[in-house]
């Protein structure tokens, strides 16, 4: 019974991180956070075309 529990346990707390992944992600778009820089490289191109 303790194993299960464990497993549980483990999965609960999966889907508690997946969700506050998914949820991070919706804030991040709506406030349009860049992490990776593909926002800034292209404004920096369509800057430096008009």
């Amino acid at each position: 019974m303790v194993q299960r529990n464990i497993t549980i346990a483990i999965i609960i707390i999966v889907l508690f991180l997946l969700l506050a992944l998914a949820g991070f992600a919706i804030w991040a778009v709506n406030n349009h956070v860049s992490f990776f820089s593909k926002k800034k490289e292209a404004d920096a191109e369509s800057a430096d075309g008009h």
